[in-house]
């Protein structure tokens, strides 16, 4: 039911032909254009006792005719009283005809809000006052991108997994701090701290005992994994710490695996020398030795059983342990799914 409106006739509508119109107010009188005072019916003065027309003119006060061409006839009340109850007929039509659209437009607004996101109250009694939006699951929030195609930015997902983003388009976080984390505690890194980290190099020398062989250039630079003596020098200038895969056989001694190279440099252009320190399995002692690899292909052992100091063993002690890295196997098999993960180093 109307309450009020501005009508297409331009006039301020109060209230509907089909209910009571009441008037609350403070002041005694409700009042028109905030000046005239509006009457109660109850304060209309009765008529009772008045002289009528009939009387006046029985009477005979009226001497002489007086000019009505100022007062309306009976046809022309008649005909305005018709014309207005024509207009109050159309105004009625018009007012229902009105309300039955108003009721389809709200008709069609309820509809629209059986859709609606609503929040959830989720407080307890450590956290009052909280709501929520919250979503069925597999429910998306989502967004368009610039040519209008929608994309998945988060859901709960029916796997029950927290579902962040979309495989097509990139992902972005922003935050203050340095690095974001998980579960609160746990940094996640970058990839500028992978690319910082200097993975050790092994290098496997496919021999266990000294032989009296010559071996090609090209051998021995595959040890290395480098192609040639360029590349060598390249790789042993880099930050990063070397080991010796397999122990070799020196001075009647067999090593133990991975043992770290102190030392490794040209000593001149066609001479490579590495200090290494292993474990001497006849007694378990640590001690260094050196390996001359000569690139005309001969192999010789140079200074050996060299005492090891105590800076020589806090070398040892501070080499990091390659358990847990990956061996080329491995890295081979799950290249493909990290095509972005770029190893420092091709494992021989």
């Amino acid at each position: 039911q109307n309450l009020i409106m501005m009508s297409k006739w331009n006039k301020v509508d109060v209230g509907t032909a089909s209910n009571e119109l009441n008037l609350n107010g403070s002041a005694e009188h409700p009042t028109y254009n905030d000046e005239r005072e509006l009457a109660f019916v109850d304060e209309i003065p009765s008529v009772e006792g008045l002289a009528s027309e009939e009387w006046v003119n029985a009477q005979g006060f009226l001497k002489e005719h007086q000019d009505i061409s100022h007062l309306a006839e009976k046809a022309d009340l008649d005909a305005e009283i018709e014309a207005r109850s024509a207009a109050d007929t159309q105004l009625q039509k018009d007012l229902e005809s009105e309300a039955e659209a108003r009721k389809s437009a709200d008709d069609e607004i309820k509809l629209e809000l059986e859709d609606k996101v609503e929040y959830t109250d989720i407080s307890d009694g450590e956290n009052p006052n909280r709501k929520t939006i919250q979503l069925n699951n597999h429910d998306s929030i989502s967004g368009l991108d610039t040519s209008g195609v929608g994309y998945n930015l988060a859901m709960v997902s029916k796997w029950n997994k927290a579902d962040f983003g979309s495989v097509s388009l990139p992902i972005n976080l922003n935050g203050s701090e340095e690095r974001p984390t998980y579960n609160d505690d746990e940094e996640i890194a970058l990839m500028k701290d992978i690319e910082e980290i200097k993975l050790p190099i092994e290098f496997n020398f496919p021999i266990r005992t000294l032989q009296d062989k010559v071996y090609t250039q090209k051998e021995i630079f595959a040890w290395f994994g480098v192609a040639d003596a360029a590349e060598l020098k390249t790789l042993i200038v880099r930050e990063g710490q070397f080991y010796l895969k397999y122990g070799i056989q020196l001075s009647g001694n067999p090593y133990y695996y991975r043992m770290p190279i102190q030392y490794i440099a040209f000593e001149s252009a066609n001479q490579i020398k590495m200090v290494v320190i292993g474990l001497d399995t006849t007694n378990d002692m640590p001690t260094k030795y050196e390996i001359i690899l000569n690139l005309d292909g001969t192999i010789a052992e140079g200074n050996s059983n060299i005492k090891v100091t105590s800076s020589d063993l806090a070398f040892a002690t501070d080499m990091p342990s390659l358990d847990g890295y990956a061996t080329k196997d491995e890295v081979d098999k799950i290249k493909d799914d990290l095509e972005q993960f770029k190893a420092p180093y091709q494992i021989d």
